[in-house]
């Protein structure tokens, strides 16, 4: 069983699946992943019965909140679940520091729909299954960005 904060349920890599309901909405699919995955099931701070920290005043700062998280627990790269306001917590994950992470699925997520996260993302799921999927094909405008496009997008040039 995964718990709601710290430590983890289950071995191996970590998936942290952040989401704006509460943790314990998603502690029945935690429990399922912990049987092959390290599964952590935070709860944002601010949000369900927690007090509202001072420092939170954006979407952003639960992103920071979370990488200093990760870094804490010494994580190495992990693969982050997000769903609804999680999953653009995830992607503004990815957006400041692509290299904490394996992977970001983001599930009805809020925001972010558009930009150079959509393109991104449309590089990882070439990559991982390919263009063509069933004769489906990405549009041109979700095309993979050039590898110095990604550069250039996350500061690295």
């Amino acid at each position: 069983m995964p718990d709601r904060g710290l430590p983890a349920a289950g071995e191996g890599r970590r998936s942290d699946p952040p989401g704006a309901g509460g943790a314990a909405l998603y502690e029945d699919i935690a429990t399922h992943w912990s049987a092959s995955f390290r599964v952590l099931l935070p709860q944002h701070p601010g949000f369900d019965a927690s007090d509202d920290p001072e420092w939170l005043e954006r979407v952003e700062d639960l992103a920071y909140f979370y990488l200093e998280l990760l870094d804490q627990l010494s994580a190495g790269p992990v693969c982050v679940v997000g769903h609804s306001l999680g999953g653009w917590i995830a992607a503004e994950l990815a957006i400041r520091n692509p290299r904490a992470l394996i992977s970001v699925v983001r599930l009805s997520a809020l925001y972010l729909h558009f930009g150079p996260f959509s393109k991104i993302a449309a590089a990882n799921l070439e990559r991982h299954i390919g263009a063509q999927l069933s004769g489906w094909q990405l549009p041109a405008s979700q095309q993979p960005m050039a590898d110095s496009d990604r550069a250039a997008a996350f500061g690295e040039a």
